[in-house]
């Protein structure tokens, strides 16, 4: 049997398109390349059927491949629509359940196509065959004209304008030549119509039209996935600047913005989405100082919009068009963390550096603290190795080391202690006892030392006697409370010193009030820190190492307490320490 030239064609026609199929499957993994892929099947098994249609010798066996060919003239439109969704980065139909209501017509149309004997809705009669070479030519039914023409137009105008309206976006993208030959490509599958239309026959019809859309894929496919049919460098640009960090605005000679990305779109409060033209000059609060930095001739500049937390800092970097005068670009930078990271920096660098004079001072008066009592008793020892020396000398020599002694001990022990927090080697051991046993041995310690500098001490517990047990860290309570109380004392010529205790929603409050010299406002945020004084100099009337304070916050941080400070300079302290306690287990146990 040889083959007319119409069948050679839908045989040769459904060979390429299974072979541009098989092209676009190695290139699955670019987009559109699968529902490329697709369409070429879809294509190649109409001219397929087609091709069975021409060479069956039977009307039996024609009108067999006709009712196959359905299945794939009423599906092609709709995997062409799908192909120029993927292409044209379409979100819509982007689910295949939202698919699937493409493919309701084609399916009733491939089940009305099978019953056609029973309704006649497709076809209701065709003509006689001149030739068993020639393709049956129908008398079309009106589900023919409704479910695959009218059906299928849809699809093709959705697809074709489409796909004119992505290419008229991007022709800087393709080029004017390029984009006309894509244009060609979307709207071959038309020639068909036209063929259609003019009455041009059945066979000739049925033999144009999947040539063109096989030539509509040749394009797509040879163009997109292989032959880098357009210059995807302009694009890649494109997508780079829309999706850079930085704002970046063009402007032209009359201020008027003639592009801008999406980050400058939200940096002058607008969607990144939004298409509408932007006005800089009628900007409001808070973006019109940012968009009045725009319109300044100013090559760089930084500005700030928004209050608190909103505050942005933005570096514009105004670069000019050098053919086109009086036109420029603008990147608006947010510089807002790395402002931020230059401020901390500067801050840690003088933290830093206040942390250094701290210790040299610290040091200093640590030689002065040390050396002062040193000489003090070296000097009254050697008096007391002259002869003639009586024993009232004596004693009173004696007396001035053993002070300087204590002192220089003291010293030694604050130093060790803050040496030991330091390396995180004191640790919180809590125990039972009575609150009123600590409290009057401080009474007790400290008495003598304010009759001598005429002193009033009041001390008082406000704490019933039953409840005056507790659990906590007795060591660091007796340094807590004799610290506070030292410190009232050392700094307080004359008045009172004031100690009492009360227990308030299961926490001990102990409160400390002096009318000494005080403390001012500037240095009371710094009072309990490490290596802080407030007076430096080595002829101040106190003398002490400092760190009384520091070591006291730091044992009421670890038993997890707070420790506050009220003053006025000249008129005195307040400190007030706040821990939570526990009732001791042996409250049946007698205060004696």
């Amino acid at each position: 049997m040889a083959l007319s030239q119409e069948a050679f064609i839908y045989l040769a026609v459904s060979v390429f398109c299974f072979i541009f199929c098989f092209l676009s499957w190695r290139r699955r993994l670019v987009k559109s390349a699968w529902e490329l892929c697709v369409l070429t099947m879809m294509t190649g098994f109409w001219a397929f059927t087609l091709f069975c249609e021409s060479v069956a010798q039977s009307v039996e066996i024609k009108l067999l491949w006709v009712k196959v060919s359905y299945a794939f003239v009423t599906t092609t439109p709709v995997f062409y629509l799908l192909f120029v969704l993927k292409f044209t980065d379409i979100s819509a139909l982007k689910y295949w359940y939202h698919q699937l209501f493409l493919f309701a017509v084609p399916i009733v149309t491939i089940l009305l196509t099978w019953t056609n004997d029973q309704h006649q809705l497709v076809w209701t009669g065709w003509d006689p065959l001149e030739t068993t070479n020639e393709l049956i030519h129908f008398h079309r039914g009106l589900w023919f004209w409704i479910g695959v023409m009218l059906n299928s137009y849809i699809l093709l105008m959705a697809s074709t304008w489409l796909m004119v309206v992505f290419l008229r976006k991007r022709r800087d993208v393709f080029g004017t030549g390029r984009t006309i030959l894509l244009l060609i490509g979307a709207l071959a599958p038309w020639l068909t119509s036209v063929l259609f239309f003019v009455g041009i026959n059945h066979s000739m019809t049925a033999l144009i039209t999947p040539i063109m859309i096989l030539f509509t894929c040749a394009i797509y496919i040879l163009g997109i996935l292989y032959a880098g049919f357009y210059n995807f460098l302009p694009m890649a640009r494109e997508l780079l600047v829309e999706n850079l960090p930085d704002g970046i605005v063009a402007l032209d000679r009359l201020d008027r913005i003639q592009d801008i990305n999406a980050m400058a779109r939200i940096q002058l409060g607008y969607s990144p989405t939004s298409t509408g033209s932007i006005d800089l000059k009628a900007l409001k609060s808070p973006y019109h100082s940012l968009a009045a930095a725009l319109l300044t001739p100013d090559t760089c500049e930084w500005v700030q919009h928004g209050s608190g937390m909103s505050v942005r800092t933005y570096q514009l970097i105004k670069m000019p068009i050098q053919t086109s005068a009086g036109c420029r670009i603008v990147i608006i930078r947010d510089v807002t963390e790395q402002k931020q990271a230059e401020k901390a920096i500067l801050e840690a660098k003088e933290k830093a550096e206040a942390s250094d004079r701290l210790k040299l001072a610290f040091l200093a008066n640590m030689s002065h603290e040390i050396r002062t009592p040193m000489n003090s008793i070296l000097g009254f020892v050697s008096l007391m190795l002259d002869e003639g020396v009586d024993e009232a000398e004596q004693r009173t020599y004696l007396t001035i080391v053993k002070q300087n002694s204590e002192r220089l001990l003291g010293t030694l022990n604050d130093v060790l202690d803050l040496s030991r927090i330091e390396a995180g080697q004191v640790t919180v051991s809590p125990s039972d006892f009575n609150l009123m046993d600590v409290l009057n041995n401080v009474v007790s310690l400290y008495s003598k030392q304010a009759e001598d500098k005429q002193l009033t001490f009041l001390h008082r517990c406000e704490i019933p006697v039953n409840l005056s047990y507790i659990h906590t860290d007795k060591e660091k309570l007796f340094s807590i409370l004799s610290n506070l109380v030292s410190n009232a004392l050392k700094f307080t010529a004359k008045g009172s010193v004031e100690l009492t205790c009360a227990l308030s929603a299961r926490r001990l409050v102990i409160t400390v009030k002096d009318t000494g010299t005080g403390i001012s406002v500037e240095k009371q945020s710094h009072i309990f820190e490490r290596f802080v004084q407030g007076d430096t100099s080595h002829n101040r009337p106190y003398e002490g190492s400092g760190l009384g304070l520091a070591i006291t916050k730091s044992y009421v941080d670890m038993l997890k307490g707070n420790l506050s400070l009220e003053s006025t300079a000249g008129e005195g302290s307040v400190f007030r320490v706040s821990l939570p306690v526990k009732q001791a287990q042996s409250l049946s146990k007698q205060i004696t």
